[in-house]
């Protein structure tokens, strides 16, 4: 769901248990699917990349924030960017 946070639009996706369960790339990359298939907007790589370092990383969030103002990155720099790259 497309939510509002500091005066930003951003998608609030909330994993299901299973992707809790399951913090690996396969689990990551099929759950980014089912993203994008329910908000076609959010197909952008710096979403995915977010998408994939929180699936990873933080599968213990009750939510994980994708933020399309976001600069894209690689995983390895959104990973050392706890997720969130910063602009600049």
């Amino acid at each position: 769901m497309w939510v509002t946070r500091g005066g930003q639009r951003t998608l609030a996706v909330v994993p299901t248990a299973a992707h809790r369960r399951h913090p690996t790339m396969s689990w990551a990359q099929a759950g980014w699917r089912d993203v994008v298939r329910r908000e076609p907007a959010a197909d952008t790589p710096g979403m995915r990349e977010q998408y994939v370092c929180h699936a990873l990383f933080a599968p213990t969030k009750a939510r994980w924030y994708l933020e399309p103002w976001r600069p894209a990155g690689t995983l390895a720099q959104v990973v050392a960017q706890r997720c969130n790259v910063k602009n600049g």
